[in-house]
């Protein structure tokens, strides 16, 4: 439960949107157990996603609203009735390598501004970004990231199409996250700040495609590691555990970075959204680095009996940047939350592995 004064008071409504995504589930949960009220936006009718929040004696604490394309200019016009705060968590997903996409991921989040504007009740609004908007890591040495940091390879090589055609799209969609965030920044400015713009840079997760290593490096790979709350809910990073413990030793392919669990990734968004601690802040959600040889290390150890689980991958390097602004994130979990600190591999590993049984 979180800790000290939240600027909503109990009854408050929150818009979320994606709210049938892996994080997106977890910041609701917390959002209803704080006894907030919760309008989440799905693409298609999520019935599944209505039972599993509704509360017996509160009918009316949570629903969802079909939102086919957010960047439809009236697409959240009725939707921000009675709407207190929003968390952005929808992403714009499509992997192309034509740079017009660019220009649409700017549009979904700055359509979402303005017509917040227009509903003087939204007081604060919340923006899911990614690693990638700042940064691409390094292998040699350390890459110093501050809130000030953005990933200008991305955008550049995204622009002028310079790298080979196969990580293209990658890097368009690397463009779209930095260019996403840094114009909603801008939007704020130009338009005298009508309410509190936060947002969350966690590191990016991908699925288990055979990317290229240098792909890899590029966007930032990660692990977002916890609890599936509904089968129906994806967890992708989830998915590469359950294929190690089948004996898939596909993830081993992508180069480790950094891992974060789900549910401080969640934590962070509910700060972002309720503390008057937190205004106009990039919160960096990063717990630690880690390699594959530790995740077969705690594998073995929840599944002592499991003969599957392949050995770990030889000369296993841990992949560091010198990112300051991860303490501060660290700091308001331990404020808000009453937690020792970042979630750790262990414990993140063991309630995914449960969840996924």
């Amino acid at each position: 439960m979180m800790k000290g004064d939240s600027i909503f008071p109990p009854g408050t409504k929150i818009l979320v949107t994606g709210a049938n995504g892996y994080i997106a589930s977890h910041v609701i949960s917390i959002l209803l157990d704080l006894g907030l009220h919760v309008r989440g936006t799905v693409r298609t009718s999520k019935p599944w996603l209505e039972a599993y929040f509704q509360r017996p004696d509160k009918p009316d604490i949570f629903e969802t609203v079909v939102v086919p394309d957010l960047v439809a200019p009236d697409a959240l016009d009725l939707v921000l009735e009675g709407i207190s705060g929003i968390v952005h968590l929808a992403n714009h997903m499509s992997f192309t390598a034509n740079p017009h996409a660019i220009s649409r991921a700017q549009d979904m989040n700055v359509n979402i501004l303005e017509t917040a504007k227009n509903h003087k009740t939204v007081r604060r609004v919340v923006l899911t970004s990614s690693s990638c908007a700042a940064f691409y890591p390094t292998v040699n040495g350390l890459a110093t990231v501050d809130h000030d940091s953005w990933n200008e390879y991305a955008v550049q090589t995204a622009l002028h199409q310079s790298c080979p055609p196969e990580m293209l799209a990658f890097i368009v969609h690397g463009a779209c996250k930095v260019q996403a965030e840094r114009e909603s920044w801008k939007w704020m400015e130009q338009n005298h700040h009508p309410f509190v713009l936060n947002t969350v840079l966690p590191y990016w997760t991908v699925g288990m495609t055979p990317w290229p290593t240098r792909v890899c490096l590029l966007i930032g790979v990660s692990l977002q590691l916890g609890k599936i709350l509904h089968p129906q809910i994806g967890g992708s990073s989830m998915s590469w555990m359950k294929g190690i413990l089948q004996g898939d030793t596909s993830a081993f392919q992508l180069p480790p970075q950094w891992f974060v669990d789900v549910e401080d990734v969640a934590r962070l968004h509910v700060v972002a959204l309720l503390s008057d601690q937190v205004q106009a802040e990039r919160l960096f959600a990063f717990a630690s680095p880690f390699t594959w040889a530790d995740i077969v290390h705690l594998l073995r150890k929840l599944q002592p009996d499991n003969p599957l689980i392949p050995a770990p991958p030889k000369n296993a390097e841990r992949i560091w940047n010198n990112i300051p602004p991860v303490a501060r994130a660290e700091g308001l979990l331990q404020d808000a939350f009453g937690r020792a600190g970042w979630t750790s591999l262990e414990e993140s590993l063991a309630a995914g592995v449960r969840s996924l049984a």
